[in-house]
């Protein structure tokens, strides 16, 4: 069996086989949920221009995504980390794709107070 995958020629369409391969690749339940949720997404564009290039072809460990401290953190799974490094726009899309309840719930699993975590999230 092949590790590699097809993807698009449109850099602009992500298909199945390009979330396949990010997959693959390592990226996060989270990471992949954030993705299908939201069109118009830093996260989106960013793979879009991975596809575009070519980077998304290949062997799938060999693929190193670029982003920035919010791109990173979400590619981990790392909910409140991305919280904390999102802008108004990414947070939004946080929002309604895991609702504030769960991005607290990550807040309090990794070691910050209940209170705490609700009032900077809720802010």
């Amino acid at each position: 069996m092949s590790t590699q995958h097809e993807t698009a020629s449109d850099g602009n369409v992500l298909t199945e086989n390009t979330f396949t391969f990010l997959q693959a690749a390592g990226a996060s339940g989270e990471f992949l949920e954030f993705l299908r949720h939201d069109n118009e997404s830093s996260i989106r564009r960013s793979v879009q221009s991975d596809l575009r290039h070519g980077a998304l072809s290949g062997d799938p460990t060999e693929y190193a995504p670029l982003g920035g401290h919010f791109f990173d953190n979400l590619w981990e799974g790392d909910l409140f980390g991305a919280w904390r490094r999102a802008d108004p726009a990414n947070r939004r899309i946080m929002r309604d794709v895991f609702g504030e309840s769960t991005v607290i719930a990550a807040a309090v699993t990794g070691g910050l107070n209940r209170e705490t975590a609700a009032q900077f999230v809720s802010n």
